[in-house]
């Protein structure tokens, strides 16, 4: 107990940490718990770990920042232990490439770069397909969460993924240039009375478009 009234000590947000404490006992062993109880203790000096939101903000901070992603997804593990234990939907890990059969189909930078630049274009289709290829690169969606997108899932430099794997909702980074691209691509986009981001003249935008 002496770990958690430490953690009591100067933290400015109320978190329980007695109970959550007892959850993680069930958990993990014990160099994990406490290793976690100090981790939360160091990140409830910088944001308001009762606000969801105020973890994204965090995050994108030390993104910009420069802290790489191995980094700032080892702060995710730890708030994301606070979030299952308060039965909240837990933060998405940035993207990484976790193995070499993924290497080995992964475009080369040159390659994404010339992808980026080729789906530029002025028509409502070119800012619609620039948009989904800036997505899916910058956060690894698959084909069928980003045709599920709708405007009301977009929000201040993050969006809400729905129905995602495991039928799980989740919340998912926007860097500034893809929220700036996804946004100017909204207010022109084909059937905009649609609840859906990405549309096509006829309708929705489907996987096997």
């Amino acid at each position: 107990m002496s770990t958690v009234l430490l953690l009591r000590t100067g933290d400015k947000f109320m978190v329980n940490y007695t109970d959550f404490e007892d959850w993680m006992y069930e958990r993990f062993s014990k160099s994990t718990i406490i290793d976690t109880l100090r981790k939360i203790r160091y990140l409830g000096k910088h944001l308001d770990l009762s606000s969801r939101e105020s973890m994204l903000e965090f995050l994108r901070k030390e993104r910009r920042n420069g802290s790489p992603k191995q980094k700032v997804n080892g702060y995710i593990k730890y708030l994301n232990r606070l979030l299952t234990f308060e039965g909240l939907d837990k933060i998405d890990y940035i993207p990484e490439l976790r193995n070499n059969s993924f290497r080995k189909r992964a475009f080369a930078t040159d390659q994404i770069q010339t992808l980026i630049v080729k789906s530029k274009g002025k028509t409502i289709e070119d800012k619609r397909n620039h948009a989904m290829i800036l997505l899916a690169l910058n956060t690894g969606l698959r084909r069928s969460e980003i045709c599920n997108i709708k405007v009301e899932d977009i929000h201040n430099n993050f969006l809400t993924v729905n129905y995602g794997k495991g039928e799980k909702s989740r919340d998912v980074f926007l860097d500034d240039n893809t929220r700036k691209v996804i946004m100017d691509y909204s207010f022109i986009r084909n059937n905009n009375d649609m609840p859906y981001l990405f549309t096509t003249k006829k309708g929705k935008v489907t996987p096997g478009y």
